[in-house]
């Protein structure tokens, strides 16, 4: 029975526990542990996990991990996450990101999602593969760079609330915000590849192949291989020849040609990649047979960055462009009431205090901006107001003491000296 209820909850039912989870944590947070929001909700998520598995072994009758798992089981972790909440994190992120402060910090943004995502997936990967170790685990090393690609990005909305909680200076706010928005898509690269290394060993055929397409002959770099690899071997085969490799090529294959394939296997101390690519050498089609051996992941090293460089740098060249000329569209659009302000400010007539500016009716800030002197101009001129009166009361309150004054003078004798 509960089975059959946990197994029925639907997408919506999920996001709903999940909300309803995240508000009873954070209220929790707010009135007792009085941390930070966002650290708040991971410090209590992680005792929360804890307090479920010490609940079940302290009492076996209790099976909440069991229900747990079968309810995280029904989520597909890329369509929810990759697909689903990671792009309404960056549009969120997005809309918060200053972009004139963020084409300033250009360099540093640039250097921290992409050298900083990577030094950070192998420096995080290596330290829990290190305890791993102590702790005597049997897992394979290509799931600890999993890891860390998985942790390596920071959620900007989350890193922009805590920016602007501490009062950091609005230079670093947009640097880290923008990092925090960029190393996404670095981190989806990295971990997609660490998470299929198939995928990767694919790619890196592919890449070694391009490099001898170019080439009449197996140059010399190709016969080194990709960095760290072992036993790198490298050489061309015919469709009629007749021998393993041929054979497997030739499977599913019209006759006379050969299919693209790549076998990736365990092998004591590391693994062993092989497979076929067709390349184009002077109008004529061969086939490429490649193997190497290797461990860990730094002969993927130029699939990870011919990847980042298609998939994120390049995407970025033409949207940073837009961007850059919507920026100046939308500032120009912004600025034109500004400007008009401007010229009416230049053309007022002292002679003429009844002027006012024109009230643009958007953007919202500059008509408070316009409203504003407006309201000092008309207080401006009560006080003139005031000061004309004052003046001309002065001057008839002082007119007759002074005419008087000036009598007096007159009828003095002359002096003798």
């Amino acid at each position: 029975m509960h089975e059959t209820a946990s197994a029925s909850l639907s997408a919506f039912d999920m996001a709903a526990i999940l909300v309803v989870a995240s508000a009873l944590l954070g209220w929790f947070n707010h009135h007792f542990l009085k941390l930070p929001h966002v650290i708040g909700l991971t410090v209590m998520g992680a005792l929360g996990a804890i307090g479920l598995m010490v609940a079940n072994t302290v009492i076996p009758g209790i099976t909440l991990d069991d229900t747990v798992a079968r309810l995280l089981q029904q989520l597909n972790f890329t369509d929810t996450l990759l697909q689903g909440m990671l792009s309404f994190l960056l549009f969120a992120g997005a809309l918060h990101v200053d972009l004139e402060r963020l084409r300033s910090a250009w360099l540093p943004v640039l250097l921290l999602s992409t050298v900083g995502v990577i030094v950070s997936t192998v420096l995080v990967g290596l330290a829990v593969w290190g305890v791993g170790l102590l702790l005597g685990l049997s897992i394979a090393p290509i799931w600890y760079f999993v890891f860390g690609a998985l942790i390596a990005p920071t959620d900007p909305v989350s890193v922009l609330g805590v920016l602007k909680e501490e009062n950091v200076p609005l230079s670093l706010q947009s640097a880290v915000a923008g990092e925090s928005l960029f190393n996404d898509g670095v981190g989806i690269v990295v971990f997609t590849y660490s998470n299929q290394p198939e995928s990767l060993a694919q790619e890196l055929l592919t890449l070694e192949a391009e490099r001898a397409e170019r080439s009449t002959t197996l140059a010399p770099d190709l016969l080194a291989g990709p960095p760290g690899a072992e036993h790198w071997a490298a050489r061309y085969i015919e469709p009629n020849a007749h021998d393993p490799i041929t054979e497997a090529s030739r499977t599913g294959a019209p006759a006379g040609l050969l299919m693209d394939w790549t076998r990736r296997e365990r092998i004591p101390g590391g693994y062993r990649i092989s497979g076929v690519r067709s390349v184009v050498q002077d109008g004529q089609q061969r086939w490429l047979f490649m193997q190497f051996e290797g461990d860990g992941i730094r002969p993927y090293v130029p699939v990870i960055a011919n990847e980042i460089v298609q998939h994120v740098v390049l995407p970025l060249i033409p949207l940073s462009v837009l961007l850059l000329l919507f920026n100046i569209f939308a500032v120009r659009r912004v600025l034109q009431p500004l400007r008009r302000a401007e010229a009416e400010v230049d053309a007022l007539d002292p002679d003429n205090v009844l002027l006012r500016l024109s009230e643009a009716p958007a953007p919202r800030e500059v008509n408070t901006l316009v409203r504003a002197v407006n309201r000092a101009l008309t207080r401006l001129d009560e006080t003139m107001i005031i000061l004309r009166g004052f003046t001309a009361n002065a001057a008839h309150e002082l007119r007759t003491p002074l005419s008087i004054m000036q009598l007096s003078l007159d009828r003095l004798p002359p002096s003798p000296l």
